[in-house]
């Protein structure tokens, strides 16, 4: 068994005389154990002396107690490792080795290659052929914000995954959510390898945000320089269009000697001269010296204090060599170098002529307008309208006779802070003073209906208004105000509403009233035709069923009518709301059209249904039948002999139903009202009916959250469009 033994194994005396040696101990110790068997094994082998060999040994012989341990030995072939196992059995101790060299070189191999990987400043992860993360050093986790071994249980994304499987590798930019919150953008590198028989990747990645961030503040910076530029080269655009389009001549000078370096066209046409630039003011001015102007140039290039002068005389010589004389408001300042230095003057001219000589006119008119100011006070005194005024605070501070003569208030009561809130009434004021206190906040115009007390009556409705004027500057100057008694029109619109709350009551009285016989009706019509159906085909039997029929068609028609009449009472009430079901507009647009195969056949009209597929959404199955019964008929009724076309489209979020006819035709001046209740395009006198289908359809449309309208051609095509929401 000895001889066997892949382990070096060695029989010795307490003195560490070689008693035996398997032929593993042979190869080990690299001698023959003929040489060595009876001899001192530290004698034959000095390197071994003082060593944990040495040591175990002399414990094994003194104690008797097992020793195991690893060991490693230098010799002409480098270092070698062991694992020792030494023990006692009577006189003679056994010593049992193992060479684990290479296993050693594996272990300090993969130990530094973890110190390798546990000190790169890239995070480094392995993972298995499930996605599963086994591995990531210390940088991976710094990365991510984690501390060491808190990252568990992360996995590898399947799409990334499944890249890998096929391709082998992969690189790019991966974006994460650190512990923190904070964004991290990574640059990663992941490749395939085979480990133990399967398949593991490598992943090694990068932090790069920062230089993302660098590059995105580099690309935003060259944006901003980009738009800086543009800005400045829009703003020198801007700078000349506005000098050339000002309201004022202007020209920029250059040097001592004045030259033009800029005329826009007011300064050109006023010195009538359009080459002067490079030109100097003496050579275009000829009495610019003579009028003073040249010393007033000079004197701005030298001093750098700006020139002023308002309404100035000039003279300008004209093409035909005469002077015309003109009112000018100058402005010469200086202009300035890089390096703030004074290169030349800018001068900036304003033709004042018309409004000097306004000016004077003014003065003249000025008597004519104290004595018209004196007559418009009369005339607003015996004006029947309130007129008030207040300052730019919203104060009253000046009398308004019309208002103490209507209310019976003091000056006193007038001019008090809110003094004329005492005389509206109790259930007015708040929204009166909101409504005032909105409009002087925000500068907008006051208009407001409230009832005011009249002196010595009751209250009456008034419409009051103001608005705010302003000082030429814009700052608010007074707030001037009317009042105008609307007591009449208030009592005539409340007369109005009366009149059509009757009606209304009415419409829904009398369509209970009229439905309630036309049942009966019906079904004695019904049972006419029941027994007429069972007699001989005689005249008599045929008359009987064509009354009948005839008369079971006016009794629908009038049950239409009545349900119209009651559908408009729904809708004046607020009780027009939709229940609302799953269902197919397109099978519900079919199932109307094979009920009106038989009145279009009487028409002449060919009816004819488009739709792509099903479109299906929540809507209230009874309303939008009578919206499509409604559009269809009218189609039937004002095209006949011509073809009825409908069509039902599903666009995005919609339903769209279009019903078109090549009949008459709408004229574009009754479009806009064949919406209203009652109201009709044709004539009454050769098209029966209410003129309550298109209202009560548009009802029904807006009820669901839709809208309908009309495109027409007189002569040519009509086409009514509805469109529905799908979703509530």
């Amino acid at each position: 068994m000895y001889e066997q033994m892949e382990e070096a194994l060695g029989i010795y005396s307490r003195e560490a005389r070689v008693l035996y040696l398997n032929p593993a101990a042979e190869r080990m110790i690299g001698r023959p154990r003929d040489e060595v068997l009876g001899q001192i094994f530290w004698e034959l082998f000095p390197k071994s002396v003082d060593t944990p060999l040495q040591r175990a040994f002399h414990q094994v012989a003194l104690t008797g107690q097992r020793q195991q341990f690893d060991a490693g030995y230098d010799d002409a072939d480098g270092s070698h490792w062991f694992s020792h196992r030494i023990y006692a059995s009577g006189d003679v101790i056994y010593v049992i080795a193992v060479d684990i060299t290479d296993k050693c070189k594996a272990h300090e191999t993969l130990e530094l290659n973890t110190r390798i990987l546990e000190s790169m400043a890239e995070g480094v992860g392995l993972v298995d052929d499930a996605g599963v993360f086994l591995y990531t050093n210390p940088a991976w986790e710094r990365m991510l914000g984690y501390e060491r071994g808190e990252l568990t249980e992360t996995r590898l994304s399947q799409a990334l995954l499944g890249h890998l499987r096929d391709q082998g590798r992969w690189a790019g930019e991966l974006q994460y959510v650190r512990k923190d919150g904070a964004p991290l953008t990574t640059y990663a590198r992941m490749t395939a390898m085979e480990l133990r028989g399967r398949s593991h990747y490598i992943c090694v990645q990068e932090d790069i945000t920062e230089r993302k961030r660098d590059e995105a503040r580099r690309r935003q910076l060259a944006r901003e320089v980009e738009a800086a530029r543009a800005e400045t080269e829009s703003e020198r655009r801007r700078l000349y269009q506005l000098f050339n389009d000002a309201p004022a001549g202007i020209a920029l000078l250059r040097g001592p000697d004045h030259i033009y370096a800029l005329s826009n066209p007011i300064n050109t046409e006023l010195i009538h001269d359009e080459q002067v630039l490079g030109k100097s003011v003496r050579e275009v001015l000829l009495e610019a010296e003579e009028q003073g102007f040249i010393a007033v140039l000079d004197r701005v290039y030298s001093t750098g204090e700006t020139f002023i002068n308002k309404g100035g005389l000039g003279h300008f010589r004209q093409p035909d060599g005469t002077m015309k004389p003109e009112y000018l408001d100058i402005i010469v300042q200086p202009t300035r170098d890089a390096s703030g230095q004074i290169d030349g003057t800018a001068v900036f001219i304003f033709k004042v002529t018309e409004q000097v000589l306004a000016l004077q006119r003014l003065e003249v008119l000025a008597e004519q307008l104290h004595h018209g100011e004196e007559r418009l006070r009369t005339l607003v005194e015996a004006s029947s309208v309130i007129l008030w005024s207040t300052d730019a605070g919203g104060r009253c501070v000046e009398d308004s006779a019309s208002w103490r003569a209507y209310t019976g208030q003091t000056l006193e009561q007038w001019l008090s802070p809110w003094g004329w809130l005492e005389v509206v009434h109790p259930e007015d004021r708040d929204r009166a003073f909101r409504a005032w206190s909105d409009a002087f906040t925000h500068g907008s115009e006051y208009n407001i209906e409230f009832r005011l007390h009249r002196a010595g009556g009751d209250y009456r409705h008034v419409q009051s208004r103001a608005v705010l004027l302003r000082q030429p500057d814009g700052a608010p100057r007074e707030w001037f105000g009317a009042i105008t008694d609307i007591h009449q029109r208030k009592q005539g619109e409340l007369q109005l509403r009366q009149s059509i709350q009757m009606r209304d009551e009415f419409l829904s009285v009398a369509s209970h009233e009229l439905r309630t016989p036309l049942t009966p009706l019906s079904l004695l019509l019904q049972g006419f035709l029941r027994a007429a159906s069972t007699q001989p085909d005689t005249p008599f039997t045929q008359l009987v069923t064509r009354g009948a029929e005839a008369g079971r068609r006016q009794i629908q028609r009038l049950v239409r009518l009545v349900g119209d009449l009651l559908d408009v009472s729904r809708i004046s009430e607020g009780r027009l709301q939709p229940r609302r079901e799953e269902m197919d507009l397109v099978a519900l647009a079919q199932e109307v059209v094979s009920r009106f195969e038989l009145q279009a056949t009487t028409a002449g009209c060919q009816l004819l249904l488009h739709a792509p597929g099903p479109v299906v959404g929540w809507w209230d199955r009874l309303r939008l039948e009578q919206v499509v019964v409604n559009l269809v008929d009218n189609a039937l009724k004002y095209g006949p002999g011509r073809p009825v076309c409908i069509r039902v489209d599903r666009l995005e979020d919609k339903a769209v139903l279009h019903v078109t006819d090549e009949g008459m035709g709408i004229p574009p001046e009754h479009q806009s009202r064949i919406f209203e209740r009652f109201e009709r395009a044709v004539s009454e006198r050769h098209y029966g009916g209410l003129g309550l289908g298109l209202f009560i359809s548009q009802q029904i449309v807006r009820a669901h959250g839709g809208r309908i309208r009309v495109e027409s051609t007189p002569g040519v095509r009509t086409t009514f469009t509805a469109e529905l929401p799908l979703e509530p």
